[in-house]
């Protein structure tokens, strides 16, 4: 019912984009799964060994902005 695409979900799971050192961000409605989605990935990744962060949006807005601020930016 909620119309996820299996072939980018196999995407994301075969870990490519860490690899890449790429980030993903996962959007949609309230109630959509976004949370069990980037928790699941998250888990088996960390399985592989992968370190692995967690952040909603408006903690990442924050944390960027502070570290603007600070002229931390490129370490965060």
């Amino acid at each position: 019912g909620r119309m996820l695409d299996r072939n980018q979900i196999g995407r994301l799971a075969g870990y490519g984009y860490i690899a890449d050192k790429r980030n993903i961000f996962i959007t949609g409605a309230t109630g959509w799964g976004k949370t069990y989605l980037v928790c699941a990935l998250g888990m088996e990744a960390c399985k592989q060994y992968y370190q692995t962060l967690y952040v909603r949006l408006l903690d990442l807005l924050i944390e960027l902005s502070d570290a603007r601020r600070n002229d931390s930016y490129d370490k965060v």
